[in-house]
């Protein structure tokens, strides 16, 4: 990165991490959080794609967010669901040795699924596997609850390409300089 990339970057690690609330951080295609996703893509230096939210859907907040050199992880709640509805993580691989092949919802990838379970609650495991990297929504909701959140979360999430990415925060943050 040049001089003035890293400059902005540290700027970005700074202020989510003493000034910025989570809210801000959510990992958004554009906007305020592209930051935080621009940041993702540090944490998984290979990966092809990048994990983002077009629109957080209504009901849904963030709750957590981890972004390490080893990938990232990032926990939701749903307002009908309790904390802890969803985990997504993002990291240079995954386990997908438990999972069936399913056709992918999201050009460029491959898509898994673990068996789930529906008995007081929905449980289950969506892998979404791509060149240097994979993503990862464990779901945790309640039965009655289960079809309009998955619903929600399979329009609000998607993945940009690493390549735009980086064009649209060089074009968000370094625009004037």
């Amino acid at each position: 990165m040049k001089r003035r990339q890293w400059l902005v970057f540290i700027a970005v690690v700074l202020g989510l991490a003493g000034c910025a609330s989570i809210r801000d951080a959510v990992p958004t295609c554009d906007g305020q959080g592209i930051a935080t996703t621009f940041l993702m893509t540090q944490s998984v230096p290979e990966a092809k794609y990048v994990p983002c939210i077009e629109a957080m859907p209504a009901g849904w907040t963030i709750d957590s967010m981890d972004v390490k050199s080893s990938g990232s992880r990032f926990s939701f709640s749903l307002d009908r669901g309790g904390v802890g509805a969803l985990l997504v993580t993002f990291e240079p691989r995954c386990d997908v040795s438990k999972a069936e092949s399913l056709p992918s919802d999201e050009s460029g990838t491959r898509l898994w699924e673990e068996p789930y379970r529906l008995e007081a609650r929905y449980t289950a495991s969506r892998f979404y596997v791509f060149q240097g990297g994979c993503v990862t929504y464990k779901f945790d909701l309640p039965q009655e609850e289960y079809t309009d959140a998955l619903s929600d979360i399979y329009i609000a999430f998607t993945f940009q390409d690493r390549a735009e990415l980086q064009q649209a925060y060089r074009a968000r943050f370094e625009a004037g300089t």
